[in-house]
C-alpha cells in the first residue's frame, strides 16, 4: 500500500495543475521524501510540461518524482513511478512529486495525500478547483466524514456529499452546510441514518410528520425532539414506543397519563409503564389490578406509592415476595416484612437491618429456624425470651446472643443441660464459677425457672 505522511507540512509549497480534457486528476505536491519503496520504471530528463504528456501515455504510471520546485521551465531528471513511499516532509526542501489519479481508482492516490495531510496540502496556490472536485470530494469523505471542511462551501450545501460525509462519520456534523439543515429530503435520508439527529434541524422540519417518521423509526426517543404537537400524536407515539420503549418518556403528559393509552403501550412492552406520568404511576386503583396480574409491575410504580405502607401491606398479604419491589423503606418494616413472609417465606431474605432491631419479627423469625437470631441486632440479641426460644430449638444458638447473655448463669445453664461441651464452648469462662451456675450443675439447688421442660 502506499504511504502519504504530512508531519511538519505547514508552509509547504504547492501547485496545483489539472488536464481538463480528460477526468484524470492530474497536482503536484511539494515537500515529499520518498522512501526505498518506491517502484521507479523510468528516468527521462525532460520539461516538467514533456513529462506530463509522456505520463498520460505510460501504462502503469502513476506519477513521477523529480528534484525542483513546480515553477521551473527547465528540464530536470524525472522519475516515472507505479508504485510510490513517501512522507511529506518540510516547507522547501524534499522533492516534488506529481501525481495523476483516476477515477477508476477513486483518485486514492490524491486522496491519501490530503487525508495524510489533514488537508494542509489543499490550503496553497492552486488548490481551490479540488475543493470544488465533487468526485474527489465524494471519495475524500467516503474515506473519512471530517474531511468534508475541506470542501467548497457549495459542496459542503450538496445533499448527496453531505449524506456520504454523514454516513462515514457524526464528525462531518459541523461542516454541513446550513442550507441543508432546512431541507425536508436531506433530513428524512440523514435522520435513516440517526434519528438523534432530528434536534439539529429547524423548528419547521421538526414539525413535519413524515421528517420525524424518518427518525423515530430508526430511534424512538428522537420523538424527545419532535415538535409537541407531533409528540401528542397516538400514532407516532405508537409508533416510536415500538423502536424504544423509552420514547414513552417524551410523549405530552395528557397521554403519558391517560391509563387506556398506557395500557396499549405495555402490550407493546410492559415496561411502558415506567414512562407513564407520576400521577397514574401513583394511582393504586391503577397500579393494583396490574400487580395482581403480575408482581414484577410493582417495581415501576411510582416510588411513593411503592413506600405507601398500607398500599404494600395490602399486596404482600395475598402477594408475599412481592415485597423485593417494594422501596427499600419497607424492607425496614418488621411488620410488612412478617406480613409478606407469612404469605411466602422466601420474602423474609429482604429484611433489613431495621426489621433485623424489631422484637416481634425476630421473635417469629427465630420460632421458624433458630440460626436467624445471627442477623438480629445486638439489643434484640439480649433478649432473653427470644435466647430461650433459640437454645430450645438447638443449644448451638447461644453462640448467637449478645455476650452479656453468655455470661448469665440462667442462660448458660438452658444450654448446659442439653450439651455440656457446647456450653463450655460458647459461654463465658468465668459463668461456670458463679455460685448458682455451680450449685444446678451439681443438681443441688436447679431454680424452676432455669429448666427448660
Amino acid at each position: 500500500a502506499q504511504g502519504y505522511g504530512a508531519k511538519g507540512l505547514t508552509g509547504i509549497k504547492v501547485l496545483m495543475m489539472a488536464a481538463s480534457r480528460q477526468p484524470d486528476i492530474v497536482c503536484i505536491f511539494v515537500g515529499a521524501n520518498t522512501g526505498s519503496g518506491t517502484s521507479i520504471i523510468d528516468t527521462k530528463t525532460v520539461t516538467l510540461a514533456e513529462a506530463q504528456h509522456v505520463l498520460a501515455g505510460m501504462a502503469g504510471c502513476k506519477g513521477f518524482v523529480f528534484t525542483g520546485l513546480p515553477e521551473t521551465e527547465d528540464s530536470v531528471e524525472v522519475r516515472f513511478f507505479s508504485q510510490l513511499q513517501c512522507q511529506w516532509v518540510s516547507a522547501r526542501g524534499g522533492e516534488s512529486v506529481c501525481f495523476r489519479a483516476e477515477p477508476s481508482d477513486g483518485f486514492q492516490p490524491v486522496v491519501e495525500a490530503i487525508l495524510e495531510s489533514d488537508g494542509v496540502v489543499l490550503n496553497h496556490k492552486g488548490a481551490e478547483w479540488l475543493r470544488g472536485h465533487r468526485e474527489l470530494v465524494r471519495a475524500l469523505v467516503s474515506k473519512r466524514g471530517s474531511s468534508l471542511r475541506h470542501a467548497s462551501d457549495a459542496l459542503r450545501e450538496d445533499r448527496d456529499i453531505a449524506l456520504a460525509a454523514m454516513a462515514e462519520s457524526d464528525e462531518a456534523f459541523p461542516y454541513v452546510g446550513q442550507p441543508l439543515w432546512h431541507d425536508p429530503d436531506f433530513a428524512s435520508a440523514l435522520l435513516k441514518q440517526n434519528g438523534l439527529l432530528l434536534k439539529s434541524f429547524s423548528d419547521s422540519l421538526r414539525a413535519l410528520p413524515e421528517v420525524v417518521v424518518a427518525a423515530i423509526q430508526q430511534n424512538g426517543t428522537a420523538l424527545e425532539h419532535a415538535a409537541k404537537k407531533l409528540r401528542g400524536d397516538p400514532k407516532l407515539v405508537t409508533m416510536a414506543v415500538q423502536n424504544r420503549v423509552a420514547a414513552l418518556e417524551y410523549a405530552v403528559d395528557k397521554l403519558r397519563a391517560d391509563g387506556q393509552f398506557v395500557m396499549q403501550m405495555m402490550r407493546i412492552n410492559p415496561a411502558a409503564l415506567r414512562h407513564a406520568s407520576d400521577e397514574l404511576r401513583s394511582d393504586p386503583k391503577f397500579i393494583l389490578p396490574l400487580v395482581r396480574q403480575d408482581e414484577t409491575f410493582l417495581q415501576f410504580a411510582s416510588e411513593e406509592l411503592r413506600r405507601d405502607r398500607e398500599f404494600i401491606l395490602e399486596i404482600v398479604q395475598s402477594q408475599g415476595d412481592a415485597v423485593r419491589h417494594a422501596h427499600h423503606a419497607m424492607w425496614e418494616d418488621g411488620e410488612v416484612i412478617l406480613a409478606a413472609g407469612k404469605q411466602d417465606k422466601r420474602a423474609m431474605r429482604h429484611a433489613g437491618k431495621a426489621a433485623w432491631n424489631n422484637r416481634d419479627f425476630v421473635l417469629t423469625m427465630v420460632r421458624v429456624n433458630w440460626r436467624e437470631l445471627r442477623h438480629a441486632s445486638e439489643e434484640v440479641k439480649a433478649d432473653r425470651e427470644i435466647a430461650r426460644v433459640a437454645i430450645t430449638q438447638n443449644p448451638e444458638a447461644l453462640q448467637f446472643v449478645a455476650e452479656s447473655l453468655k455470661e448469665d448463669p440462667e442462660v448458660v445453664y438452658w444450654v448446659y443441660q442439653q450439651d455440656e461441651e457446647v456450653a463450655v464452648r460458647h459461654a463465658r469462662a468465668n459463668v461456670f464459677t458463679e455460685r448458682e451456675f455451680a450449685l444446678a450443675a451439681a443438681g443441688v439447688q436447679v431454680p424452676e425457672e432455669w429448666l427448660l421442660s
